[in-house]
């Protein structure tokens, strides 16, 4: 935070990388001064501004990650169209994750969240996929209901073929307590569907066989959990 220091002399940089090593929560407060401090284009500093105020759990973050979300993707351009500043992707990833550890103090920035479920990035959908579930846990937990915006933007996502954000998806809907719901869908088109794995038994052996069945057919190493009487 001081003003003397040249931030590309690297000291301020190296600076919020050792405070993300430590993680004490006595540097949250001029953490926070330090996000108004550099503007967006300082782009690492803030990377390590953000994922340290995200482990920290820090709620007087959240506005200021919301403004990330909705600055856009790239801060600026010349007449030819291309960056002059930097873009913003990681920063944003960062963002996302944060919120997410963050929990019910970012409900707030669902709809800011819920835009990204379109994004081009598939590593930021599959951080957008884990804070979906971990917001919207926290958000049914503590008011018995849940954002219409979480569901919607977590059903655009299971459409993606990609598999790390297919399994985090099928994850969050788990979280928020839609497992029957997975279930009635039609996904077996998507590699990754065997993460669905076998309902709580309640019908017999039946779909038990019909789920070691498809696992067997797709060659590939399964881990399974059976519950139910004993003799099952």
């Amino acid at each position: 935070l001081d003003g003397r220091i040249d931030p590309a002399s690297g000291v301020p940089c190296m600076s919020s990388l050792i405070l993300s090593v430590l993680q004490d929560e006595r540097s949250a407060e001029p953490l926070l001064r330090a996000l108004d401090f550099f503007p967006l284009p300082f782009t690492k500093i803030r990377e390590n501004i953000i994922y340290t105020l995200g482990h920290l759990r820090e709620k007087r973050a959240v506005d200021a990650l919301i403004a990330v979300l909705e600055a856009p993707d790239e801060v600026a351009k010349d007449a030819a169209g291309r960056p002059t500043a930097c873009l913003l992707l990681e920063q944003k990833e960062e963002a996302v994750w944060a919120l997410g550890k963050i929990g019910l103090a970012a409900v707030k920035a669902i709809p800011a969240l819920a835009s990204y479920a379109d994004h081009p990035s598939a590593k930021l959908k599959t951080y957008l996929a884990w804070t979906l579930g971990e917001v919207g846990r926290a958000q049914k937990e503590a008011t018995g209901g849940l954002s219409a915006d979480i569901v919607i933007a977590l059903l655009k996502l299971l459409k993606d073929r990609n598999r790390q954000i297919f399994e985090e998806t099928v994850s969050a809907l788990k979280k928020i307590n839609m497992p029957e719901f997975v279930h009635s869908l039609y996904l077996y088109h998507v590699g990754a569907v065997s993460i669905l794995g076998l309902k709580p038994a309640q019908r017999g052996l039946y779909e038990l066989s019909e789920t070691l069945h498809h696992l067997l057919r797709t060659k590939r190493t399964a881990i399974m959990a059976v519950n139910g009487d004993s003799g099952t």
